[in-house]
């Protein structure tokens, strides 16, 4: 064991090295317990104040958009969306539409069958027809369906002579489509979805169709008065 003596003639002798050293070792281990942490914990208290000063903004701009929004619109173009792509089979609206179009291009239903979906998806469900009409219609009758408010196209038609009375037999296959609402709106702040001048369009051709656009019948317009579907879920 090292006598004091002995350490006050190493301390006299080497303190020029001496000294510094333990001032740059003290320096060290301040910077590393001390400086270090509390410029680490300064920083990211900066960040996280800058994230929620953007958020904050962020939402602040969304409440503001959100109040010049006329519900009045958003509802109907809601209500427009859903009446021709509901979020169930509604069975009961597509055979109301389906009757009213056969009806109003000259044509009398002998059978209708409902089948499970096509394709490997699961939103769509066949609708198997058999009818007796004017030949000469069967061009209107095809563009009446698939300008239908309610979403659904021909598959398939198969025409043939009525068998003992006049006029033609068609046999058409359609499918329906539905889409079940999702269940995800996006979160608080998530960007507000705004509508594309291709789906403006689409919203205004809806609108036509489920406020009574008539189907035209040789010179003249014949009025077709849609049920609406499922109410806005919304509202």
């Amino acid at each position: 064991m090292m006598k004091k003596e002995d350490i006050l003639k190493f301390y006299s002798k080497y303190r020029l090295f001496v000294f510094p050293a333990v001032v740059a070792l003290s320096s060290l281990l301040l910077i590393v317990w001390v400086i270090l942490p509390q410029t680490i914990k300064l920083l990211t208290n900066q960040a996280t104040r800058n994230d929620l000063l953007h958020k904050s903004q962020f939402l602040e701009v969304k409440a503001q958009t959100l109040e010049t929004l006329d519900q009045g619109d958003l509802s109907k173009k809601v209500e427009y969306a859903l009446n021709a792509y509901p979020s169930g089979k509604d069975f009961g609206n597509v055979l109301g539409i389906i009757q009213r179009i056969t009806t109003h291009t000259g044509f009398s239903i002998v059978s209708f069958n409902v089948g499970g979906s096509k394709g490997s998806g699961d939103q769509n469900y066949s609708i198997s027809l058999q009818l007796i009409g004017s030949r000469q219609l069967i061009s209107t009758l095809l563009n009446s369906l698939e300008k239908a408010p309610r979403l659904m196209k021909v598959d398939s038609i198969e025409v043939s002579q009525a068998t003992g009375i006049q006029g033609a037999e068609v046999n058409l296959g359609l499918s329906v489509l539905f889409s079940p609402l999702p269940q995800n709106f996006g979160t608080v702040d998530s960007p507000l979805p705004e509508l594309s001048q291709n789906e403006e369009e689409l919203l205004v051709r809806l609108a036509g169709a489920q406020e009574g656009v008539g189907i035209t019948r040789g010179e003249g317009e014949i009025p077709l008065t849609t049920p609406r579907g499922k109410a806005n879920p919304f509202e």
